[in-house]
């Protein structure tokens, strides 16, 4: 059976320190958090851990999303 590869991020970072990390305001990130949410690129568990679709993210980024 064929499974995408998923990575979880346990550590809390908030929209502003993830700003900051890649050089860009707050709203930019809520906007593509969102977005990358419903494109199922990126989900939360039910602890609030963000799980990262690896293949898919790089698949969408890779097109120029």
């Amino acid at each position: 059976m064929y499974r995408l590869r998923s990575s979880c991020i346990e550590q809390r970072i908030t929209h502003e320190e993830l700003a900051a990390m890649v050089g860009t305001m707050r709203p930019r990130i809520s906007t593509f958090m969102r977005r990358f949410r419903e494109l199922g690129l990126i989900e939360f568990s039910a602890e609030r851990f963000l799980i990262v679709k690896e293949v898919k993210l790089s698949a969408y980024l890779g097109q120029g999303g």
